[in-house]
């Protein structure tokens, strides 16, 4: 075999890891499921909750009420 054709494969090969670490840069127009998907499902889904907490206590903070120095006396 040729170094191209080792060049080739070994390109292919590293597109193919990469696919299963970071299934988001899927080339086929949808998002790809990790085969390590059911290790780091607990983790997603506390950060999932963390962030929606996150969300909730934001929405009830009492919100900042600007003047912009409009006097109507």
């Amino acid at each position: 075999m040729s170094f191209g054709l080792y060049g080739i494969l070994i390109i292919f090969g590293l597109f193919v890891l990469l696919m299963f670490i970071n299934p988001s840069l899927s080339c086929f127009g949808r998002r790809l499921k990790s085969p390590f998907y059911p290790l780091f499902r607990g983790r997603e889904i506390k950060r999932r909750a963390q962030k929606k907490q996150e969300m909730l206590a934001k929405k009830d903070a009492p919100q900042k009420a600007e003047d912009y120095g409009f006097h109507l006396d």
